[in-house]
């Protein structure tokens, strides 16, 4: 029975830490996934971790709501294969909107990601799927933070070039 008292009691400061760490809803994410049940689950997660999630099926939405929400969002989180466009594609068009915009994505078929684009060349942040949830949270947090590239240089926009 202690020991259960002492994981709420962990379980609750680590909360606390994370709120601290991360203002409630006021880093918002653009989450671009059209997988239902996966953007679902992604944006629960980080909501829990204190983001505000704008969640997106498809690049048109994902474009729309960017321009309802531009100087909100900081952080593009998006799928790499999307109907209508890729998730690369997608990024340069809303980074020349927005250059400070950062950027990651995820992708379960990172060797066909890469054969088709040449994102993971300038070392922006990746994850691949399957990802254990608090996994993506801490890479969020890094990106946000320290703007986190694969190489670990500083990111710069990959929409320059």
């Amino acid at each position: 029975m202690a020991e259960k008292t002492e994981n709420n009691a962990n379980n609750s400061n680590l909360e606390e830490a994370v709120a601290l760490v991360v203002p409630r809803d006021t880093e918002s994410v653009l989450l671009v996934e059209d997988e239902e049940h996966i953007r679902a689950v992604i944006g629960h997660v980080l909501q829990k971790h204190g983001y505000k999630i704008i969640p997106a099926p498809d690049p048109a939405s994902a474009e729309f709501l960017f321009l309802e929400h531009k100087e909100e969002i900081r952080l593009l989180l998006t799928d790499v294969g999307l109907p209508q466009m890729s998730g690369p594609e997608l990024y340069k068009r809303l980074a020349k909107l927005r250059p400070d915009l950062k950027v990651m994505y995820m992708s379960a078929y990172l060797e066909r990601a890469i054969s088709k684009e040449d994102f993971m060349e300038d070392g922006v942040p990746f994850i691949p799927k399957p990802f254990a949830l608090k996994v993506l949270a801490q890479k969020v947090r890094t990106v946000l933070d320290g703007a986190e590239r694969l190489d670990g240089h500083p990111q710069r926009s990959t929409a320059e070039g």
